[in-house]
């Protein structure tokens, strides 16, 4: 019976909630909790369920991020056309990593998907002309508001 009406009420919490709180401090809290809520789901989804400890879980995080501000900076993509392109990116090179890695047993996955998150860190660093490099990528536009703006209410 709790579960009935709780999923409902919290799925109509989130759309509401931006309406409420227009604030940008605390819709941008909203939003990176949102964000960490998404990849902890992932990283059950993977450990919880298969048990299987995936150590490029953070690689993944990083090449959809860098998918998608590469693509709204380089390509000049709306965020909002390069956000589902980053995730179509990277869940590609997720697909093409699993293939051989999956395969393995034991502690050779998890051995396997850290080498794979220490290659793609390098790769990152020392990419500067296409990645930024270490410093990473700078004046990155901000994504264009879905909706007109309102008078602050927190």
């Amino acid at each position: 019976m709790g579960k009935r009406f709780f999923y409902p009420f919290l799925i109509l919490f989130f759309i509401i909630a931006p309406l409420i709180i227009t604030g940008q401090y605390l819709q941008h809290i909203m939003v990176m909790c949102g964000i960490w809520v998404i990849a902890s789901l992932a990283l059950n989804l993977i450990l919880g369920y298969t048990g299987q400890l995936n150590l490029a879980h953070g690689t993944f995080f990083g090449i959809g991020a860098y998918a998608t501000a590469l693509l709204v900076q380089k390509l000049g993509l709306s965020f909002w056309l390069a956000l589902p392109l980053g995730c179509m990116i990277t869940a590609f090179l997720g697909f093409l990593t699993g293939l051989p890695t999956l395969r393995t047993k034991g502690h050779y996955f998890p051995i396997a998907t850290m080498c794979l998150g220490i290659a793609i860190y390098y790769v990152i660093a020392r990419w500067d002309d296409f990645t930024g490099g270490a410093r990473g990528l700078f004046g990155l536009p901000r994504p264009d508001p879905l909706a007109p703006r309102r008078a602050h209410l927190l």
